[in-house]
């Protein structure tokens, strides 16, 4: 019998023999319970022992060696490629407010791809940034912040581009988010809670794809799941595949469950392709653009309870510059169907003008809530263009 055998049989002996008095029972229940258990040598023999079996010495890790970890060159790759960006909103005194998160370095010369809502605070309802306004980036191992200026932002994919004057940066590689498989290991870098832990490296897995995110205003994306921590800060940050590969920009204000170990990513492919949109445009290319506010559904019903108005896209404003006021659509009317197709709710309305590109020629039946007549407006779509 090992030592650590006697050790468990006599703490077990001592519970039971305290579970035993603390019961009431006598001491003769106790020594018949100890014969059942433990075999008595005789009168006629004396007792032997038998002397502990000799271990073999165990040999103690006592550091991790490199390579022992996957993770380690996975950081060490991409760790000069991960930047800290602080936003400070102009305002001075107890309302100021200063936001922080991460950042990706895309190409050397400066340009740095973060999270739409990593910035979008600073900036007014026409898209000006605020007086007063500031955007620094910080560059790993470099003592002195960048300011930086925003080349251009895709609210729709939570995206951003900013510039900083630099020349000699060591931009990320990326890798192929197509090609990624449910299992294989995922490492996320950033700044979780600000500069303050500015280079943190976090790992999982990829735990699902193509994970389709529904947002208030009726857009969709699909994105990458994974249980890698995104915290607050890391937004903005890298999700690495094992080759050390960009495959996501994690994005914490994309997690809209409450479940942990539940983050997602915005795909590198859909992300270099916004990217490269913004430098060259300084806008997302290939959108229609109908020039048009519209209210929520859940607005619309609120509005139009006990008016016996139809189920329908309820248009809040009309933009004078745009397609749909050139075309007559108007404030307070109705969309009902789109090339005569019913679009019941923000949804279907989204989906069907997805499918669009600029130039085509839509027909929308529209219900005039001013005179209660449905009439159709025909309108030719335009390059959205901010």
């Amino acid at each position: 019998m090992t030592g650590t055998s006697r050790r468990i049989i006599g703490y077990v002996a001592a519970c039971l023999a305290s579970a035993i008095v603390g019961s009431g029972l006598t001491a003769g229940t106790l020594v018949l319970l100890y014969q059942g258990a433990l075999p008595t040598p005789s009168a006629q023999q004396e007792p032997t022992s038998t002397p502990a079996p000799t271990l073999p010495p165990q040999e103690v890790i006592t550091k991790i060696v490199p390579g022992d970890n996957a993770v380690v060159p996975i950081a060490e790759k991409a760790m000069p490629s991960i930047v800290g960006i602080r936003v400070t909103d102009g305002t001075t005194g107890p309302f100021a407010t200063t936001d922080e998160g991460s950042g990706i370095v895309v190409w050397a010369d400066g340009y740095i791809l973060t999270n739409n809502h990593v910035v979008e605070n600073v900036f007014d309802t026409n898209g000006e940034l605020i007086t007063g306004a500031t955007i620094d980036v910080y560059v790993q191992n470099r003592a002195d912040a960048y300011p930086a200026t925003v080349v251009g932002r895709d609210a729709r994919t939570d995206l951003a581009l900013l510039k900083i004057d630099a020349t000699d940066l060591t931009p990320a590689e990326f890798g192929d988010s197509d090609r990624l498989v449910v299992g294989e290991l995922a490492v996320a870098i950033g700044n979780p809670g600000g500069l303050q832990f500015m280079g943190s490296v976090t790992s999982g897995i990829i735990s699902g794809l193509n994970r389709e995110i529904v947002f208030e205003d009726g857009t969709t994306m699909k994105l990458i799941q994974t249980d890698a921590a995104v915290n607050p800060g890391n937004s903005g940050g890298a999700l690495l595949n094992a080759a050390g590969l960009v495959i996501g920009v994690n994005s914490s204000g994309l997690n809209k469950t409450t479940y942990e170990g539940v983050n997602f990513a915005i795909p590198s492919n859909l992300a270099m392709s916004i990217a490269s949109d913004l430098k060259e445009h300084k806008y997302v290319t290939g959108r229609p653009w109908l020039g048009v506010t519209v209210l929520s559904d859940a607005q619309y019903a609120s509005l139009r309870n006990g008016q016996g108005w139809p189920d329908g896209i309820y248009v809040n404003s009309v933009l004078a510059d745009g397609p749909a006021y050139t075309a007559g659509l108007r404030k307070d009317d109705v969309i009902t169907a789109m090339q005569g197709v019913p679009v019941p709710d923000l949804a279907s309305f989204k989906d069907r003008l997805a499918l669009l590109k600029p130039g085509d020629t839509v027909a929308f039946r529209v219900y005039r809530t001013s005179t209660g007549e449905y009439d159709t407006i025909k309108v030719t779509l335009q390059e959205k263009k901010n």
